[in-house]
């Protein structure tokens, strides 16, 4: 009986060491870095064009990390790890080859944009006094200086960083086409969601006239079809504002309403004007159409009516800046 229970407890003292060494990493610390501008400075963008968080992975570059909306970018530094992930990310898996696997590890908050945050990973050989150990110098030093046998500083508070401008400015020529060409300029801001402010014109001018007409030319007073000497004045004048929102990188929608007043005035041989009421139009104006971005020249194209009875299509060029 004393032979087995000697047995047992030599088998139980060969194993200890080999369950040591199968001891999983830990991560040890996370937080933010505050006076770290590396993520503000050199900003990395995810497929929305948002800029990524940093997290700077106190570790060896054997470790593996993923996470549910992925990592955006890794590099690998001396003594770290710096992954890019997307704004939002709340939660990090880690693998090692060798010490398995720290599945959906919760990092405590969401990450925010052009922010700068460290985790430090604590690994089982790190943590080994065998004078043997296969883990470079400096990787023991990193853990030496991030011991938590030690006290550690305190973080001296100071004003965040603004964050990288995720929004352009922008400035475009218009033409507008319809029976004859307009010109115009809008400006606005571009972004995720942005606005502008546009206008355009043709840049003429009607006669003041002394009444009105319809288009079979009888005059609205009832008095009577006077006789037109075929000449026609035309003008156009549109104001408005409006919003514009990102679909998909560098694809937007815009829309916006406004003021618009397209006039049509008939001269008759007598020298009379008259404007052509049917023609003319004035009142609401709205238009709608798309932007596409290719780095910082914008393109356009949509169409704009005034009240539902002058019809123009548009197009236009621009540049973000």
């Amino acid at each position: 009986m004393k032979t087995w229970r000697f047995y047992i407890i030599y088998g139980f003292m060969m194993l200890l060491p080999l369950a040591m060494h199968a001891q999983q990493f830990s991560v040890t610390d996370f937080h933010k870095i505050p006076n770290d501008l590396t993520a503000f400075h050199t900003p990395v963008f995810d497929l929305n064009h948002d800029a990524c968080a940093l997290i700077k992975v106190v570790c060896t570059a054997d470790y593996v990390f993923d996470s549910p909306l992925g990592i955006v970018k890794r590099v690998d530094e001396v003594g770290e790890v710096w992954l890019y992930l997307p704004q939002g990310s709340m939660m990090i898996t880690i693998r090692h080859p060798q010490w398995g696997v720290l599945r959906d590890y919760e990092l405590g908050e969401e990450l925010i944009s052009n922010i700068t945050y460290e985790m430090i990973i604590s690994s089982p050989q790190l943590l080994s006094d065998e004078p043997n150990s296969s883990i470079p110098a400096d990787s023991v030093l990193v853990m030496q200086e991030t011991s938590f046998d030690k006290p550690m500083l305190e973080e001296v508070p100071i004003t965040q960083p603004s964050k990288v401008r995720k929004v352009s400015f922008l400035a475009m020529g218009l033409v507008g086409i319809s029976n004859r060409l307009s010109y115009g300029i809008r400006l606005g801001v571009l972004g995720k969601h942005g606005a502008y402010l546009m206008a355009q014109s043709d840049f003429k001018s009607t006669p003041s006239t002394a009444g009105e007409c319809d288009s079979d030319g009888a005059l609205s007073n009832g008095a009577g079809t006077p006789y037109y000497n075929g000449e026609v004045k035309r003008s156009l004048l549109k104001v408005m504002a409006g919003g514009m929102h990102r679909l998909v990188k560098g694809l937007h929608l815009y829309e916006g309403i406004g003021y618009g007043n397209y006039s049509v005035v008939w001269g008759t041989t007598n020298g009379i004007n008259y404007e052509n009421k049917d023609d003319s139009a004035i009142g609401l104006s709205a238009e709608v159409g798309a932007l596409y971005r290719l780095g910082s020249v914008v393109l356009s194209i949509g169409g704009s009516t005034i009240m539902a009875k002058q019809w123009e299509a548009n197009a236009g060029i621009g540049i973000c800046f």
